[in-house]
């Protein structure tokens, strides 16, 4: 790479080198200027909450260590539900206890066990003498100071779990007076018969929590190699996945799925979260916002489950016209809960932007670098922001990279520019483009430069600019003939313009090949549907989406089908086709993989078609509710301007002045710079806008 490149990467950790303007604060926020942290969560005490904070150790570093903070992990697994117990998350404890507290020092632990919400709390020690395991525990009313019972177990090094079942009995004991132990299940049933597995999933824990996302996915794979029953450790590849960590072989889908399948030796908590996640997976809306409102009741001190609860807000609730304050509250709780648990900064810091709440947006991503400086969401949000708010060219701030970091970084801002930017998708379009501009240097590979060149040139289909994404596109075709940019972006110019057709038909037969994800098995189902072949549109998504997406065949053949009976004018069998479209969400198709910034989905175009027979039927309040699906919050929608436009005429039409003025300034900026035969349009709305700014 030459002299460019080393300038490309001068952004991620350098500060700003253009000076922020007298409007400005030095946050990027407008005036006043004071910000402040989030106050940390106060947890109500709870008389069945128990705590295990970091035992003590003593021995060769490389047999006792790990167990530090493994015990917290092995005996909240054995005594949650034990004796009436609901253990506090981990997590939730180690953000609260970073070091192992001195069995003496009891005010000190007591205090950090009552901030986790825990009524009782667990001190100890692990000592490892040769081949044996010493384990000393004792049990505190953590209100009280008082000790209720101590116990100790001896057990072989190399097999810590009868060890830990040995201690868990004897804690119970203390507590337990008047009733049976009925209901407990061993660590083993929690967790594997193998030892280097447990030792495997435990270090993932640790590495998990650290940031450390993809050495902790590599750990739980060896788990898994050594005990493929080990649903824990599925359970927890899931999480890591789903907060970045890299896995060619699985998809986020399979993981859910294998970890169901062993869902019998799950503990309550991971088998709930699980089962939410595999419901928004699916896409059912109504089901998975209630599923996460239950999340919110059974666990309130966990960051994972407030992590579940705000996915489902953010990816399905706003679909719904659930507020951005729902998805943004859970996922603020869980950042107190667990500030070193980055990926619920992530759509936190997304939706503030998006709601104008600047200040609190930077001071979320201050706290984030801080404690995880490395992970590639947040340098990409930190892109993104500069180059959205502070107006800074992403060229002058990059620090060196290797070339690799500084793609995903690039690739994963032009994602967060159009989710950040959402209630202004003129200036997210720009900003993506901006970024997308730098990828598309000759200082990269050609495969990156094509992917970059064909995310320019669906920036330009959504703003109206067909002509130049014709040129673009050629570009890349010359690139890249057969890569997996470049067959999205022809066969989605095809669909979107109507032009092209043969190069969109082409396409979309050759990406049967190239993408076996629900969003290219879509594209070639409604490339064919919009030919008139619904059986071949039928049998193609009967083929892929069947057995990963339940539902998912009936509900996109009933959109696809919508669409078709539009052209025939058949408008009773389209409405209700495009409601069966629009009934299913699935993740993979409205939430990309590998920040990928552009939906391939058809729910933009069903839920455009649905408002305008809605609105003709006279049912306005219908037609605005399903432009929900055109938001930018999981990804780019190329008919954005369309549904810009309409929602300005519903809302006009409704009488409501300000949200008229709001979509045709949207619309307008969004079309502004539109080939000349869209023009007219944007031309009859700045009438209109006019006439209702004047009143």
């Amino acid at each position: 790479m030459g002299r460019r490149l080393l300038a490309i990467v001068a952004f991620l950790t350098v500060g700003p080198t253009v000076r922020p303007s007298a409007a400005q604060c030095p946050d990027g926020s407008a005036p006043p200027c004071a910000t402040s942290r989030p106050a940390p969560v106060r947890i109500p005490i709870d008389s069945n909450a128990l705590a295990v904070l970091p035992f003590r150790t003593t021995g060769p570093t490389n047999d006792v260590a790990w167990l530090g903070e493994g015990m917290v992990d092995l005996l909240s697994v054995s005594l949650d539900g034990f004796a009436g117990w609901r253990t506090v998350h981990p997590r939730t404890v180690l953000a609260r206890a970073q070091a192992a507290p001195a069995l003496g020092d009891i005010a000190t632990a007591a205090r950090a066990a009552r901030s986790a919400g825990a009524a009782t709390m667990v001190l100890g020690s692990a000592v490892a003498v040769g081949p044996q395991l010493r384990l000393h525990a004792e049990l505190y009313d953590a209100v009280a100071l008082r000790r209720i019972a101590g116990v100790d177990a001896t057990g072989a090094l190399a097999l810590p779990g009868p060890v830990v079942d040995s201690v868990a009995v004897g804690l119970a004991r203390g507590r337990l007076q008047q009733g049976p132990m009925a209901g407990r299940r061993t660590s083993n049933e929690y967790a594997t018969t193998s030892p280097l597995a447990l030792r495997a999933y435990l270090s993932a824990e640790q590495l998990a929590r650290r940031g450390l996302l993809q050495p902790a996915a590599d750990s739980l794979l060896r788990a898994i190699a050594l005990d493929s029953t080990f649903g824990l450790a599925y359970y927890r590849l899931w999480v890591v996945t789903t907060f970045g960590a890299s896995l060619p072989r699985w998809t986020t889908s399979s993981i859910i799925q294998e970890g169901l399948r062993h869902a019998a030796t799950l503990p309550q908590r991971q088998r709930d979260l699980l089962t939410a996640m595999e419901t928004q997976y699916r896409g059912l809306i109504t089901e998975a916002l209630r599923q996460a409102d239950e999340l919110r009741r059974r666990y309130p001190d966990d960051a994972e489950a407030a992590y579940v609860e705000g996915e489902a807000y953010y990816h399905l609730g706003l679909f719904a016209g659930e507020p951005r304050a729902r998805a943004v509250a859970a996922f603020e709780r869980g950042v107190r809960l667990d500030p070193d648990l980055p990926e619920n900064y992530n759509h936190a810091i997304e939706l503030r932007t998006a709601d104008g709440d600047t200040a609190a947006a930077w001071a979320l991503l201050r706290q984030l670098m801080e404690r995880s400086p490395s992970f590639v969401v947040g340098r990409a949000l930190q892109v993104a922001l500069r180059v959205g708010l502070r107006g800074q060219d992403p060229v002058s701030a990059f620090t060196p990279l290797n070339t690799v970091d500084t793609i995903a970084v690039l690739r994963r801002a032009q994602l967060e520019a159009v989710r950040a930017f959402d209630a202004a998708p003129a200036l997210a379009i720009s900003v993506a483009d901006t970024i997308a501009a730098v990828l598309a240097s000759p200082e990269f590979p050609r495969s990156e430069r094509a992917d970059a060149l064909a995310r320019r040139a669906m920036y330009r289909l959504a703003v109206g600019r067909y002509h130049a994404a014709d040129s673009l596109l050629a570009t890349v075709v010359e690139l890249d003939p057969t890569g997996f940019s470049t067959l999205h972006a022809l066969a989605a110019r095809s669909l979107l313009t109507g032009s092209h057709q043969a190069e969109g038909r082409s396409a979309a037969a050759q990406l049967t090949s190239v993408d076996s994800s629900l969003g290219g098995t879509v594209a070639v189902a409604w490339r064919a549907a919009m030919d008139g072949d619904t059986a071949a549109a039928l049998a193609v998504l009967r083929g892929n989406t069947a057995p990963q997406w339940p539902g998912a065949t009936d509900a996109i053949y009933g959109g696809l089908r919508g669409l078709t009976a539009l052209t025939r004018g058949d408008t009773a069998a389209a409405r209700a086709g495009l409601r069966l479209g629009l009934s299913l969400a699935p993740y993979e198709l409205l939430t990309l993989s590998g920040g990928r910034p552009i939906r391939p989905s058809a729910h933009g175009r069903f839920a455009i078609a649905l408002a305008r027979l809605d609105r003709a039927a006279g049912d306005l309040a219908a037609a605005l509710e399903v432009l929900h699906f055109t938001s930018f919050a999981t990804g780019l929608v190329l008919e954005r301007a369309e549904a810009e436009e309409l929602r300005a005429h519903i809302a006009a039409q409704r009488g409501d002045t300000a949200a008229a003025i709001r979509a045709y300034r949207n619309f307008i900026a969004l079309w502004k710079d539109a080939d000349p035969e869209l023009q007219p349009r944007v031309a009859t709305a700045r009438a209109a806008l006019g006439r209702l700014e004047r009143r």
